[in-house]
Parts: C-alpha cells; structure tokens; sequence
C-alpha cells in the first residue's frame, strides 16, 4: 500500500491492493455501487492546519517527489507567492474545482449527499502503520509513502491559523468519526468493521450540492 499525498480521499480495498484515487466517496456510490456496499472502504484523515502548510509547499515546488502539481493549477497559482495569497484564494474560491485536489477539504471526499462520514473506516493519518488489524488484506508494518514534499513551511502567524482553522472547520467536525486505535481491541488480527458515527456536517456549498 502506497500512502496518497492527499489524506481524506475515499479508499476501497480491492483484493492484496488498495484502490487511491483522488475521488470522492459520492462517486463510488454512484458508479459503482456494489463496490461500496460490499467492500471495505477507509479513509485517512489529517490535521487541516499541517494539511494545509503541507499542501501549500506542494504547490510552491510545483509537485512531490513522485507528482507533479498539474500544469492548469501551477498556472492559475503561479501568482500565490505567499502563505496569506494562498489562504485568500481559498478564502474566495467560489467552485470546489478551483482548487487542486491537496486544497479541497477533506470531508468533501468523505461525506455522502446529506453530509454523513460514508466511508466504513476513517483513521487519523498518524495511526497509519497502526491501522492494518482493520484493514483487509493490508500486511503489518510500516506503510511506504511516496510522493513527499519539500518541507520548509512549518511557522504560521495565530491570525493565519485562525483562518485555516475556519476554513476547513468542517473537516474537524468530522474527527468525531475517527476511530481511535489505542481503545480498540487488537486480540485478534483478523479483520474487524469498525462503525463511524453519523456526521452533522453540512453539505459543502456549493460544490456538493450538485457535483461529485
């Protein structure tokens, strides 16, 4: 298994391997239906704010180690030379496709037509080499992860934090359906099904109301 550099993307497990995507969980449920209702499906979920400085030095290197950020989106955020410029373009980004996948919040993959966690499993992303008891077909030990980025930005002014925190304020509402590895029972290494709660997280407007 490969870690996608976007956390919060919908995961279906498919025999020894895992289908990652950067695709939302509305779109299995439409086109393939039967996958959803009988495989098991997780997501990894991960701090919007870390998320966000991580992403942002992605789109200034112009990709990962392994992907290149796509030529439509390095062209339309060439000008967003600074962590504030990055942050008012997703402040006004009036379509979720105007934003690279790595800036689009996380519950927008997540969550079905009326808002609800539709992924059976959701994890948060430090747990990764925790997660395999629950996860068919997924070998014990540490998940390789490709696709690093550069890091160098890791500050961040309170005001700016602030203002990520509002932005993706909906993808911490979610974190209620997290489950929490250290409480759950690992007597066993045969799979388990771990239920997520239902979510009261909002449709995302205007995206959501009438895309996948």
């Amino acid at each position: 298994m490969h870690v996608p550099k976007n956390a919060g993307t919908a995961i279906s497990q498919e025999l020894y391997g895992c289908s990652m995507r950067h695709e939302s969980i509305r779109y299995y449920q439409k086109h393939a239906p039967d996958v959803v209702r009988t495989m098991p499906s997780f997501a990894l979920w991960r701090d919007p704010v870390e998320r966000f400085l991580s992403s942002y030095d992605f789109i200034r290197n112009g990709g990962g180690s392994h992907v290149s950020l796509h030529p439509g989106f390095a062209e339309r955020y060439a000008d967003l030379t600074t962590l504030d410029r990055m942050i008012e373009y997703v402040e006004g980004a009036t379509s979720i496709y105007q934003l690279d996948h790595v800036l689009r919040p996380q519950h927008w993959y997540l969550t079905d037509r009326h808002g609800d966690v539709a992924v059976k499993m959701l994890f948060d992303l430090k747990d990764i080499d925790r997660i395999y008891p629950f996860v068919p077909g997924l070998p014990a030990g540490k998940i390789k992860k490709i696709n690093t980025t550069q890091r160098f930005t890791t500050d961040l002014r309170p005001l700016q934090k602030e203002k990520i925190m509002d932005l993706y304020k909906e993808d911490y509402k979610i974190r209620n359906s997290i489950a929490q590895i250290g409480t759950l029972s690992e007597k066993s290494r045969s799979p388990q099904k771990i239920s997520v709660k239902r979510s009261t997280v909002p449709a995302f407007s205007p995206a959501l109301t009438s895309s996948l």
